[in-house]
């Protein structure tokens, strides 16, 4: 990147009329230039990168502490509800997290929960990440 600009600014530093016989250069090092910017944009947004997100620290034999962000939503055969991830709790140690995460609750048995409501997580799950538009 930091190439790509050091290239596109002596660019403007020769003569009128070399600068118009390689004008398809300063295309490609702006193309070059955005590309990198975008990229790093990207994984500086990407969750996966922060060191807090509990998918990098969270092991089989460990629980979760999540807090409900909506009202339980009843689905056809579950209901479905969004939580934000706040402690992982690693045997006698709650450590802050960040994440979010999407439980869905059998429609079996009536639930007290609503919006706020924490929960504690005991059940052993896989980590995914879904990009979000």
């Amino acid at each position: 990147m930091l190439l790509s600009l050091l290239l596109f600014l002596i660019y403007f530093f020769l003569p009128l009329f070399k600068r118009y016989k390689l004008s398809f250069i300063t295309g490609i090092f702006s193309a070059i230039l955005f590309f990198t910017l975008g990229a790093m944009l990207v994984w500086h947004h990407d969750i996966r990168n922060e060191n807090y997100w509990f998918g990098n620290k969270y092991q089989p034999k460990d629980h979760l502490l999540v807090t409900l962000d909506e009202p339980p939503v009843e689905k056809t055969k579950s209901i479905k509800a969004n939580a934000t991830v706040n402690y992982l709790l690693h045997q006698s140690e709650a450590e802050p997290v960040s994440g979010k995460i999407i439980i869905y609750f059998q429609k079996d048995a009536p639930l007290p929960i609503d919006y706020g409501t924490q929960i504690i997580i005991k059940k052993t799950f896989t980590v995914s990440v879904v990009v979000e538009k």
